[in-house]
């Protein structure tokens, strides 16, 4: 048997990269506040380097749209060739930066602006990615194979966690963390090359009609499944993004040294790629739509007792173990198969512009500001529990959105593809 069309020509090697370097900055961004946001209000300080955490998922709407135009305009492999080499560059950037007692306030700024170029370059190589996936992948093994790309991508994080964790071994001096985005920016120059031979698809619009006009029929006929993916998008990252970057916070107030939670970073992130294969695996058996439905309902259930597990008067290794083991056991349920699903959603002539642009917003909005909006939560409430009902929220806007705005549809010709009806809806 052939090998997935992902392992050829570079493709799952260059999301392993991408990863890599969209990765380093959630994992060492406890680390970098004092580098380059110093300030004498911790809180002021954790907001800040939130803050620009958020700001890479911000531009990722706007490369999107471009590189969805330009996918689907010519072919698909075009923008994930460049979109792999040019996100090297920011990457480097941010190793190679001042810091904030170097040059003052334009460190921040060239932060920040280096965050916003690789959540531009990201926010068309993914979802251009799981298009070229759902195009030229057995209709039957969708979801296996969605679930090896995206756990190709959680080993790109734990290679991003494991550098980390030797980077700031205190032996090693203060600027140690830098390496490990100098080697990322390198890395991705490396993936350009090997991903140049990506073999091309057919021309996506074959009619020619003007891309435009596409667009308005994405916006007009496809809204409400615009507004689904978007929640659905934002969800699918929510679980980690609170179970690492934002757990960050919580062990170090807890007192574990910045080696031991990057130590507790890479237990997630195994965690996160041993739960994605299989439950892409299940998916393909039972369908898209039972798999979501039942990923939200775990999430519910599980997000209130894991953030309590942080609460308990001695908090120490098995009770942040179990915290992570329940929020990946239950985040992937939908990660593992959300994207396929999605793009079913598409015609073929604005696929890529579809997926991107609600997979994007939603993570834009819903996931890459979750850090930030779990940090308010905890400080206007005085408990780290309040997280929990973030998710709570928007797993149940997912359940309603997907009941009304597709379940309710699905008799229309646009939901009643061979896919979708081999898939149980």
């Amino acid at each position: 048997m052939s090998k997935p069309k992902l392992f050829k020509n570079g493709l799952a090697f260059g999301h392993i990269i991408e990863c890599f370097d969209n990765t380093l900055y959630g994992f060492f961004s406890v680390l970098l506040a004092p580098v380059f946001f110093p300030s004498t209000d911790p809180l002021t300080q954790t907001l800040s380097t939130f803050g620009a955490f958020a700001a890479g998922f911000i531009t990722k709407p706007l490369g999107a749209i471009i590189f969805g135009i330009f996918g689907d305009a010519t072919n698909r492999s075009a923008p994930l060739i460049f979109s792999i080499g040019l996100v090297g560059l920011p990457t480097l950037v941010i190793g190679l930066l001042p810091s904030y007692q170097d040059i003052g306030i334009l460190a921040p700024i060239v932060l920040i602006v280096c965050r916003m170029l690789q959540g531009f370059f990201f926010g068309g190589e993914f979802a251009g990615v799981n298009v070229y996936i759902f195009e030229t992948c057995p209709k039957e093994e969708l979801g296996k194979n969605t679930g090896l790309l995206i756990a190709s991508g959680v080993i790109g994080a734990i290679l991003a966690t494991m550098t980390g964790l030797v980077a700031v071994l205190q032996v090693l001096p203060p600027w140690s963390w830098r390496i490990p985005f100098i080697l990322g920016g390198f890395l991705a120059f490396f993936s350009f090359y090997i991903r140049k031979n990506l073999e091309k698809l057919p021309v996506a619009n074959s009619s020619r009609e003007p891309y435009i006009q596409s667009i308005r029929t994405l916006m007009k006929d496809y809204k409400r499944e615009m507004v689904f993916c978007f929640v659905l998008a934002g969800l699918t990252t929510i679980p980690l993004n609170l179970a690492t970057v934002y757990a960050n916070k919580i062990f170090n107030d807890l007192g574990f040294t910045p080696s031991e939670s990057m130590a507790l970073n890479g237990l997630t992130m195994i965690f996160n790629a041993l739960f994605l294969i299989p439950c892409g695996k299940i998916s393909d058996i039972i369908g898209f739509s039972s798999m979501i439905k039942r990923g939200c309902l775990a999430n519910i259930i599980v997000a209130l007792p894991a953030f309590s597990l942080l609460t308990t008067a001695s908090v120490g290794f098995p009770q942040v173990a179990l915290f992570i083991f329940l929020m990946m056991a239950s985040g992937t349920l939908i990660n593992g198969c959300a994207f396929p699903y999605m793009a079913s959603f598409f015609p073929t002539k604005s696929r890529y512009t579809g997926l991107a642009v609600s997979y994007t917003l939603g993570t834009a909005l819903l996931s890459g500001t979750s850090p930030l909006i779990a940090t308010l939560l905890t400080n206007y409430y005085e408990s780290e529990v309040a997280v929990s009902w973030y998710i709570i929220f928007v797993s149940a806007l997912t359940l309603v959105l997907h009941q009304f705005f597709i379940l309710k549809r699905s008799t229309k010709q646009t939901l009643s593809s061979g896919l979708l009806k081999e898939q149980g809806i």
